[in-house]
């Protein structure tokens, strides 16, 4: 996987099809950092499964950044995105986090905190941790949208 590969998890398609546990029009979406790349197949992907594995350290807040979400619908294809650039993004520190891997987006409104996908942030395919003490870390998704459904 390259840096900025984002994977949605298997079980949120499934999710967005079967039950009401994304409200993709109206909650709340936070990107947290990782110290660990999940996998895609987690059986229930949840904030419990991977927040053992969050990131600390100065200028990073437990929980993530809260996203600014929009899901448009546009002839025939639903976008659902984050505003802003970038969405997300923290500012060097001396003491900052130095074992971040990867970010992971999570439904903040659902009772579970459900995963809805995470993103590479190494630069070797997630051997090398980057760095708040090097520098400042955003996130901006692509320019077509954090994921389309057509």
């Amino acid at each position: 996987m390259a840096q900025g590969t984002l994977l949605t998890f298997e079980e949120f398609a499934l999710f967005i099809g079967k039950d009401d546990t994304h409200d993709l029009d109206s909650d709340s979406y936070k990107f947290a950092l990782l110290s660990v790349i999940p996998v895609v197949t987690l059986a229930t992907p949840v904030w419990a499964d991977v927040s053992a594995n969050e990131v600390s350290g100065s200028n990073y807040t437990a929980g993530g950044e809260l996203l600014t979400t929009t899901w448009l619908e546009a002839a025939g294809t639903a976008t659902f995105d984050a505003t802003g650039v970038p969405a997300a993004s923290w500012t060097q520190h001396a003491t900052g986090p130095t074992n971040i891997k990867a970010g992971v987006a999570y439904n903040n409104t659902a009772v579970n905190k459900d995963l809805v996908c995470f993103v590479d942030m190494t630069t070797d395919g997630g051997t090398t941790p980057i760095s708040l003490v090097d520098g400042d870390i955003t996130w901006t998704p692509h320019a077509s949208g954090i994921f389309t459904l057509a």
